[in-house]
């Protein structure tokens, strides 16, 4: 919710200010939040500076039209209902809306439920709340190794985890080798096949799969007008950068993680495109 709204800032600011100037002054971007904060998983300081960075009103020419507090973040507001006009919170206030864009989490699918409910009895732990309880090897408990889980359907037991893409990349990733590898699942101990062991792990008595390891790489998170955090994890510190250094970070983390350098060079390309032209828009 935080980096859309940092988007949507973004684009009434520099874009809509442009084509749409006579609609500024009834442009209200809220951003309801349940908790006493935003982005959970950054430390406080930098959870205070996104707030910060989303409410800071523009002050370049031709922003005069734009109310003084036309984005809003309000903490401890619970949703109670939403209709078609607008959205009830707990509090016994009522949000008019024209558009409203859901960004919280949502519940485990049907087919994870069922999944839970045929297993039976090991699946029932109430701290995985929906998702499948799976041991460190990604195994689904109650299958035999039968099924292997990742991503945000999965729950492993003492060993918590963050919902992001992250996660569910190095899951992923670590499940391919594994099944390149021939594990057996159906042992205590997931063993390899001898004849998949080289001469080097033949050595060293490689026969186990080794368990599912999480590397925290850091987090990252648009807060709109070039400002981002960025959060990383360096031995037992924690470096923060925010405002336009976040910025550069955050960019050039993405722009490294596209998956060719075709797409790099579009990603890119697009970024200066909109730089130097605005965004692409249909008008009528």
């Amino acid at each position: 919710g935080v980096e859309f709204t940092g988007e949507l800032k973004d684009f009434v600011e520099q874009d809509a200010s442009k084509y749409w100037p006579n609609l500024l002054p009834f442009i209200r971007i809220k951003v309801v939040e349940a908790s006493d904060r935003v982005l959970m998983q950054f430390e406080s300081s930098m959870q205070a500076t996104a707030v910060d960075d989303l409410m800071k009103r523009p002050t370049r020419p031709g922003m005069e039209a734009l109310h003084e507090d036309y984005v809003q973040v309000l903490l401890k507001s619970a949703v109670a209902e939403v209709t078609s006009s607008e959205i009830s919170l707990k509090d016994g206030t009522v949000v008019p809306y024209g558009i409203a864009v859901w960004a919280a989490g949502i519940g485990p699918l049907p087919i994870t439920l069922s999944l839970r409910d045929q297993i039976g009895e090991e699946q029932q732990d109430p701290d995985a709340r929906g998702r499948l309880v799976v041991d460190r090897w990604l195994r689904v408990q109650g299958t035999d190794g039968a099924i292997l889980s990742m991503g945000d359907c999965t729950y492993i037991k003492d060993y918590s985890l963050p919902a992001t893409a992250q996660v569910a990349a190095q899951q992923g990733a670590y499940l391919g080798r594994q099944l390149s590898k021939e594990v057996d699942y159906s042992e205590v101990v997931p063993t390899r096949k001898a004849d998949t062991l080289n001469f080097i792990d033949s050595m060293r008595r490689k026969k186990f799969a080794k368990p599912f390891q999480f590397l925290n790489l850091g987090i990252l998170a648009y807060t709109g007008s070039s400002n981002a955090l960025a959060q990383v994890e360096v031995g037992s510190k924690t470096v923060e950068q925010s405002g336009n250094i976040g910025w550069l970070a955050w960019r050039s983390v993405y722009l490294a993680k596209q998956v060719s350098f075709r797409n790099q060079a579009m990603v890119a390309f697009d970024w200066m495109k909109t730089a130097l032209f605005g965004r692409d828009l249909t008008r009528f």
